[in-house]
């Protein structure tokens, strides 16, 4: 039952017929990292179009990266996978508010690495 879950739930690559992990699909790619320009250009686009607004800020900016590398690069930007009360802000200091507001409430952000933050509520 539980093979079968997963290749009706995983793409192809993914898993093989057997159902294992294929461990190559979680292996970083070129595009995967940033670049320090690439950090800037997202926050410049975040300034201009707002969060959430991910295919302007692909379109318009970072035409390199796809519009799912550009929303988990915000996420992890902003802490939190929880973006709901950011989304459309584009005013940096109202940003660092609500995540000063998020770490105050109890809500703890752990780095784990450059790639993961872990939130403990």
């Amino acid at each position: 039952m539980n093979r079968e879950l997963c290749l009706t739930l995983s793409s192809q690559p993914t898993i093989d017929q057997k159902g294992n992990i294929n461990n190559d699909c979680f292996n970083d790619t070129i595009s995967a990292h940033w670049s320090e320009n690439e950090q800037n250009l997202l926050m410049r686009g975040i300034k201009k179009f707002g969060v959430g607004n991910y295919e302007k800020i692909r379109k318009h900016l970072i035409p390199s990266k796809g519009v799912f590398e550009i929303r988990l690069r915000t996420y992890m930007l902003l802490g939190t996978s929880n973006i709901d009360e950011f989304i459309g802000l584009k005013d940096f200091k109202k940003i660092s508010e609500i995540m000063t507001k998020n770490l105050n409430s109890g809500k703890i952000f752990l780095r784990l690495g450059e790639r993961f933050t872990l939130v403990i509520i």
